[in-house]
């Protein structure tokens, strides 16, 4: 579920920036929740950005363990954006 991009090399070993691409469907993207917690105490100093599709952005709005949400209009996912 969990993709981290960069060179963690710079930073002691640890990720400076996580993107987690989160599921598709809403009733997983609630179950995922606890992951993404899990997410942010294991690297509490990283940013963290949840790649998301439309319109379940906001069941992630608001919580503390990302630092920042992407919606994802695509149709190709998290590989559209790499490319």
């Amino acid at each position: 579920m969990g993709l981290s991009i960069g060179d963690a090399s710079q930073s002691g070993g640890r990720p400076e920036r996580v993107l987690v691409q989160a599921p598709t469907w809403i009733g997983d993207v609630v179950m995922a929740t606890a992951a993404f917690v899990a997410n942010r105490r294991s690297y509490p100093h990283a940013h963290i950005s949840i790649l998301v599709k439309p319109g379940r952005d906001g069941i992630l709005a608001g919580g503390d363990y990302h630092d920042e949400l992407i919606v994802d209009h695509s149709s190709r996912g998290v590989g559209e954006l790499l490319t």
